[in-house]
């Protein structure tokens, strides 16, 4: 795994487990409709053939966990279209801005440990890497995230095309190794 330390501040603050929490919701409210965020590029090959996802962080009330709901589209080999959606539970890290994931998928365990790379104060893009495992298959992943509200790449127009290439850097992604979401 990219050995990095996550964001550190947010909004002119050190960053804290709240505001963390705060980046990762993002855009998601109790509307049906909403999602936290709409990947636009991202790294790990073995979402090629997601090329459309909503993904949803909430945090549980009670405690300092939560959730992350992501619905995706997959092409199958045979070009047919299907959605399938996941839930994963969420524990923050130690340090605030990496939290610690689980899910089952087809009865195979997942692990996954995620970090805010960077956010915009806005909150209009952010970029996230994560790191994973299934065990029983001996089956470990990488990748890293753009995300934004509307599932549009920044423009160079909105001055954060540097500041963007920066987190991917940071991260140890070149820009060739990215792949374009398509809008669905």
């Amino acid at each position: 795994d990219v050995e990095f330390d996550p964001l550190s501040s947010f909004r002119g603050k050190v960053l804290n487990h709240d505001m963390a929490w705060e980046i990762m919701e993002g855009h998601w409210s109790l509307d049906a409709e909403s999602c936290s965020w709409r990947p636009v590029l991202g790294q790990n090959p073995a979402y090629d053939y997601f090329p459309c996802q909503y993904n949803t962080w909430y945090r549980d009330p009670r405690g300092n966990r939560g959730w992350y709901d992501p619905v995706f589209k997959v092409i199958t080999l045979d070009g047919r279209e299907v959605w399938r959606k996941r839930h994963y539970r969420v524990l923050q890290g130690d340090v605030p801005g990496s939290f610690q994931l689980s899910t089952e998928d087809n009865g195979i365990s997942l692990r996954e440990f995620w970090r805010i790379v960077d956010a915009d104060d806005a909150l209009t893009w952010a970029v996230f890497h994560y790191a994973g495992a299934a065990k029983s298959v001996g089956q470990s992943y990488t990748g890293s995230l753009l995300v934004t509200k509307d599932g549009l790449v920044p423009t160079c127009r909105s001055g954060q095309a540097e500041r963007i290439r920066k987190a991917f850097e940071k991260a140890q992604v070149a820009p060739f190794e990215l792949q374009l979401w398509l809008l669905c």
